[in-house]
């Protein structure tokens, strides 16, 4: 098995990079554009078009992270298993730690004004 790869953390989150062979790795390189998972619109489509590039890839990686958090929710109260507990874990851990990085580049783009006031 693949494990994942440590990364210098510097952003405070504890972001763990996983490789393209593990199955969150390879779910996070088919997301570019990042579509969301309920719908599976393009993230283009979500009423930002005016937004910087830069913004909207963090808007989209909030969103991201959100409907991660979702499925983590609803996938552990139907879990059948200890196993599936623990799958959906993990799945909310690198959910919060995507919202953690996000908001803190939010926070950074706001510091040097290139935030959008149509940003949410």
């Amino acid at each position: 098995t693949i494990q994942p790869t440590c990364i210098k953390d510097v952003s405070g989150c504890g972001i763990t990079a996983f490789p393209v062979g593990t199955l969150l790795g390879t779910a996070l390189a088919l997301s570019n554009p990042v579509r969301s998972i309920r719908t599976l619109e393009p993230a283009s489509d979500w009423g930002r078009k005016n937004v910087h590039k830069c913004n909207r890839h963090i808007l989209d990686v909030l969103e991201l992270s959100r409907q991660l958090i979702i499925v983590a929710d609803e996938g552990e109260r139907d879990a059948e298993d200890d196993s599936c507990v623990v799958l959906y874990g993990v799945v909310r851990d690198c959910a919060y730690r995507m919202r953690c990085r996000a908001e803190q580049e939010r926070e950074a783009h706001i510091a040097r004004g290139i935030w959008d006031s149509n940003s949410s």
